[in-house]
Order: structure tokens, then sequence, then C-alpha cells
């Protein structure tokens, strides 16, 4: 993953969220690791692991938008507390949503980058 659209916002409203338990488990990448447990109705508790041992904790929530499903991922930490050590990627330092495109393939699921374009039409068209 090379970049994601950060959001201030959820890209889901409450009770918006869809729970896949095929998701549940651990994905492995080249580079990264990631857990994935469920940690409510809605929500998934994700660890990302890298190869170089550094890790984050965020919470994930499943949203369909007609045939694609996104995850929006949001750091489990308090910005207060000061910045986590060993976090993973940079982007997980911002109190912000990031969004991406869940794909299933046939080794398993693929996380891919959303086109900031795209969300923008999306929200112009459902705002809120």
């Amino acid at each position: 993953m090379n970049a994601c659209v950060p959001l201030l916002q959820p890209f889901y409203r409450s009770g918006d969220g869809a729970m896949d338990p095929s998701y549940v488990g651990v994905w492995t990448g080249e580079d990264d690791t990631w857990q994935v447990a469920r940690a409510g109705d809605t929500s998934y508790r994700l660890v990302h692991r890298l190869k170089n041992d550094s890790e984050e904790t965020l919470t994930g929530h499943l949203v369909r938008v007609g045939d694609r499903t996104f995850l929006d991922l949001e750091p489990e930490w308090d910005p207060a507390d000061n910045f986590p050590s060993g976090a993973a990627l940079p982007f997980y330092l911002l109190p912000a949503h990031n969004l991406f495109l869940l794909e299933a393939v046939p080794e398993g699921v693929r996380l891919r980058d959303v086109n900031d374009k795209w969300v923008s039409e999306h929200l112009k068209r459902k705002p809120g």
C-alpha cells in the first residue's frame, strides 16, 4: 500500500457497518501481516505487523457501496498520549480514518488504495 484516503469523519454512518466473518483470521502479504478479529457487531480489531517488527492496532469497519467493499481503518490510540512508538506506517499517526478498497482474489484478500477523486464524487452524490 503506497497511499490511502484519509478522512476526518468515518466513511460509514452508525449502524451502516457490515460484518463478514470470512475476513477474520490472518492475512499475509510480502512485507506485512494483518491479524483480524471481530471486535463488535460491526467492527474488527486489526493488528498490522511489518517485517521490521513494527506494529499498529486499528479498528476497522466494512462498508458496502454497490458491489464494492471498503475498509475504514482508524488507529486505536489516544492522540493526547503522544505518538505511539513503532508505528507501522506514518498515516496511522493521524487521528483520521483511512479508507481502502477490499478485493477478493484467489489468494485471499487484497487491500487497494482508493482513488480520492472517486471518494470526492461519491460524497458529492451522497453527502452524509
